[in-house]
């Protein structure tokens, strides 16, 4: 549970609508007294919500979190026995036993294998009965001994036990309007999902860059619709008409993109316009804010020139669309958020040409520690006590389930493999 915080108030993260001047603009309104002031790191309250601020991180040299230049675990071949062959495979997780399951979409199934990377069995297959899948993705844990996994063409949730035998469906109600998407799960079972504002189609009123809307909601274990939470901001967007008055939407090079994901009991929203984060509860109050005091980057000039080059490069019409979309000036603050299972908040920045992936890491006080390296090329699915794990890509592009491990000073044991 991430809710630990010096102030009278409870806590949590993140926000950009209006109703929030704070977060949008914290010139809005006067600075209230700070209830708690330790080396960079400040607390105070603002109308209930807790705002957790870090101009510096607390972690000294040779206190920041390594990995292991190798990886402790690695699931993947350029050929051999099928089971070992990925595919469109992703967020991998890790059991309580060491065991790692992979939601593999070239085969249609979820593969089970050992601590050590040994192939233990599937299930799951190519199809529409039970059990079966049509785009298999995400995994969550559902409770202590079941699993559950989203299939986005079939818009629908199966559940496993952790041996990967069947047990039911689940498909999300709409609710009040749009169709909902699994965002994740909480500790009771319940469903956070999320559903966008429908286009009205018109384009006569904004247009140029804009921000998607999203419904958060909640929904019970068997996909019933429990109630809406909040409306937050979305991915960014451009839109645009065509010389003929025809208009178009896309998603700009670099654009804005929203990340909501689900802790124990709250959940957690980022909408990378800055390196801020908002905690809600499960009532859709507004618990916490966490900021930390740096700056996005600006675009730099490699990014500038590889977009030119592929604008010359493209055919006359695609090239007329294309350029009249300005790269924005400066990049995302962050690609994704994560939470580990000890409670930390992850801030994966934003990478662009052949940069090292860096993390910001965030304390379940909201206490800014430092940045880890990760290794690039690979995206992470879940962050442990002492652990890693996500997908990556080799020399010779085949994707690769990858476990490092996650070394502390004061834990620097590598986790068992057995």
């Amino acid at each position: 549970m991430v809710r630990h915080i010096e102030s009278s108030n409870r806590l949590p993260p993140l926000l950009t609508t209006a109703c929030f001047c704070v977060t949008l603009a914290p010139a809005c309104a006067p600075r209230p007294d700070v209830a708690l002031e330790d080396d960079g790191y400040t607390v105070h309250d603002s109308s209930g919500v807790s705002i957790v601020e870090s101009s510096l991180p607390a972690w000294t040299e040779g206190e920041g979190w390594t990995l292991t230049e190798e990886p402790l675990v690695s699931i993947g071949a350029v050929d051999g026995p099928d089971e070992y062959i990925l595919y469109r495979a992703g967020v991998p997780i890790r059991l309580e036993d060491g065991r790692i399951v992979v939601a593999n979409g070239g085969s249609q199934e979820i593969r089970f294998y050992d601590s050590d990377g040994r192939y233990l069995n599937a299930s799951g297959s190519d199809g529409e009965g039970p059990g079966e899948f049509r785009s298999v993705g995400n995994i969550w844990r559902l409770g202590s001994d079941s699993l559950a996994v989203l299939d986005y063409r079939l818009y629908r949730l199966s559940v496993f036990d952790t041996d990967g035998v069947f047990g039911r469906v689940i498909r999300l109600g709409e609710g009040p309007k749009g169709l909902p998407f699994p965002s994740g799960m909480f500790e009771d079972g319940t469903i956070l999902a999320l559903a966008s504002e429908e286009d009205d189609g018109e384009y006569d009123g904004d247009l140029g860059s804009i921000r998607d809307r999203v419904q958060h909601r909640r929904y019970d274990r068997e996909g019933r619709f429990m109630r809406s939470l909040v409306t937050l901001d979305g991915s960014e967007l451009y839109r645009a008409t065509h010389p003929d008055g025809s208009g178009f939407t896309t998603s700009p090079q670099h654009g804005l993109r929203a990340w909501s994901v689900a802790g124990s009991d709250t959940w957690f929203f980022g909408a990378s316009e800055a390196y801020e984060v908002q905690e809600w509860s499960l009532d859709a109050e507004l618990l916490r804010i966490i900021r930390l005091e740096k700056d996005r980057r600006a675009m730099p000039t490699g990014v500038v020139a590889e977009w030119e080059e592929r604008l010359n490069n493209m055919n006359p019409q695609a090239k007329q669309l294309w350029v009249s979309i300005p790269l924005p000036e400066r990049l995302p603050a962050y690609e994704q958020i994560l939470l580990d299972r000890a409670g930390n908040l992850w801030m994966g920045e934003y990478v662009v040409l052949d940069e090292t992936p860096l993390w910001q890491v965030v304390d379940p006080r909201g206490r800014w520690l430092g940045e880890v390296a990760m290794p690039p090329g690979g995206r992470i699915s879940e962050i442990g006590e002492d652990y890693v794990l996500g997908t990556w890509r080799n020399d010779m592009d085949v994707q690769m389930v990858r476990m490092y491990g996650l070394v502390k000073p004061t834990h620097r044991k590598a986790p068992e493999r057995g």
